[in-house]
């Protein structure tokens, strides 16, 4: 009997693995205008800026349109390895929401994968099981598993490597430079992968005793990724490129909101936006599963109770995202999908407490572990968290699915591809160029077209008459702080049209 158990012990993981694709399908093709979708727009225009470097690919994206410089292809903030991965897909069935959102649910169900055989590696396949199935039905996995940006990726990726890291038994055998490899892809695909190193490090110093050299071999991947992407900034932009690039860093991890400048982000409003926001995605069920987990590891610990290494190893993926959030606190205040780094942690160690907590019970009634009743109280018990905890935020993750917070940035880029040869510019003005500071990525992804934003009066209008006739079509809104009178004179004296608020002026 055992033996067959044995046999087909792959099928629940298939199963889910199965059903987390099939969740993740859903809203694959929607246009990028919902919650957080500003980045997914913007590194959809970076794909198609590698994509026209193809000849294979360059009709189906109508590349001629935009002439692109060197500068264009390279974003400085990150390394070009994430818009290399997206352009897989495009690049095989054609540049769109869906071929761009197939790399990230590709690399979410490979997360589940790795957390369910990691789970099974620290604790047991029961808690695998349970904690492959915790993550899938989570808020926060659901919505931004499919995001074309960096956490879908990279969490899978560290996921990987910590994995291998783990079934590693001497340095260089080959799980430990499969270890090297997956961290080495994961420094690449963003920086949040490197607050890891610090936890592993010690880790691997003071709870494996391994010397303090051997303990620092990640250190050296880190720097061959630090210095690689410094020489790409100095060869392109020079030392201003390389100056840019840490005056940006620095200001991700300021008090003072990137986007608003007056307002503060203080330790308190910090602490409260991010319980909120990891109530929300991971629920209450979960996290209070969680927290029984962390505060009673914790309590060992300082109590001098055994705790397994493996245990110890878990708390790497409850510190590095911590150490990230409050590093980069004004990113993580900004983008509430940067707690995704938890998901991990808060599966893996709920589903343990699960698992424990069944166990418990049925020792306290004295029923054995190869009865029926036993396997009626696991049922019992995982089927109502599972329950409770897909249930708790459905209606908030309908409502995700559901967002059109950038619609007009995707009106906008729509009109101007329908009416604006590839030949002719366009431009958009906007008194405050808040267009400009929330549409622009999704403007110029749907329009592939030469566009300016500008804060021009109507008085600079009628002194540069010749200057505004090279553009085609001119687009304003009039709810978007756009002076009336710039309106009304245009309205009088240009066709346009107007959709959802926004006027489209045809001036020539």
């Amino acid at each position: 009997m055992l033996s067959v158990i044995r046999k087909f012990n792959w099928i629940p993981i298939f199963i889910i693995l199965v059903l987390s694709a099939t969740l993740l399908f859903n809203n694959l093709n929607k246009p990028f205008i919902g919650h957080e979708d500003d980045n997914a727009s913007l590194w959809g225009d970076i794909t198609r800026r590698y994509l026209s470097l193809y000849p294979i690919t360059r009709q189906d994206f109508d590349i001629g349109v935009r002439t692109f410089k060197i500068q264009d292809f390279f974003y400085s903030h990150y390394t070009p390895f994430l818009p290399i991965l997206l352009s897989f897909f495009p690049a095989i069935f054609g540049l769109s929401e869906f071929t761009l959102r197939l790399t990230p649910l590709f690399f979410s169900v490979l997360l589940i994968l790795f957390i369910y055989k990691l789970s099974a590696l620290v604790f047991n396949k029961h808690t695998a099981i349970l904690a492959s199935i915790f993550t899938v039905i989570t808020p926060m996995f659901l919505y931004f598993g499919k995001l074309p940006d960096h956490e879908p990726i990279v969490i899978s990726l560290i996921v990987i490597t910590l994995y291998f890291y783990l079934k590693s038994k001497k340095n260089f055998d080959r799980n430990y430079n499969l270890f090297l490899v997956f961290l080495t892809l994961s420094l690449f695909e963003s920086w949040s992968a490197f607050f890891i190193i610090l936890p592993l490090s010690a880790f691997s110093f003071l709870i494996q005793k391994k010397t303090s050299r051997q303990a620092l071999i990640p250190l050296v991947p880190a720097v061959i990724v630090i210095v690689f992407h410094l020489s790409i900034i100095f060869l392109i932009n020079g030392i201003e490129g390389i100056k840019t690039f840490f005056s940006m860093g620095i200001s991700r991890s300021q008090t003072e909101n990137f986007y608003w400048g007056k307002e503060k982000v203080n330790a308190i409003i910090l602490l409260i936006t991010e319980i909120r926001y990891v109530v929300i995605y991971f629920t209450r069920p979960l996290i209070a599963l969680s927290t029984i987990w962390l505060i009673t590891t914790i309590f060992q610990i300082f109590r001098r109770v055994n705790v397994s290494k493996e245990k110890l190893f878990l708390l790497i993926l409850f510190i590095y995202p911590l150490l990230f959030i409050l590093t980069f606190r004004q990113l993580a205040f900004l983008h509430d999908y940067k707690l995704y780094h938890l998901l991990p942690f808060i599966s893996i160690s709920s589903a343990y407490t699960t698992y424990l907590f069944i166990n418990t019970l049925a020792s306290r009634l004295n029923i054995s572990k190869l009865s029926i009743n036993f396997l009626l109280i696991c049922l019992i018990i995982s089927l109502s968290i599972t329950y409770f905890t897909f249930t708790e935020r459905l209606d908030y993750l309908n409502t995700l699915l559901r967002s059109t917070h950038y619609q007009a940035g995707y009106l906008i880029g729509k009109y101007i591809n329908s009416e604006v040869k590839p030949n002719q510019e366009a431009i958009v003005i906007n008194s405050g160029l808040e267009l400009k500071e929330y549409f622009e990525g999704k403007v110029y992804f749907y329009a592939n077209r030469k566009i300016d934003f500008k804060n021009i009066s109507l008085e600079q209008f009628l002194n540069n008459k010749n200057g505004a006739s090279s553009y085609k079509l001119l687009i304003a809104g009039l709810d978007r702080n756009t002076d009336s009178n710039f309106l009304k004179y245009l309205s009088k004296n240009y066709t346009y049209k107007v959709i959802e608020g926004l006027f489209f002026y045809k001036l020539n």
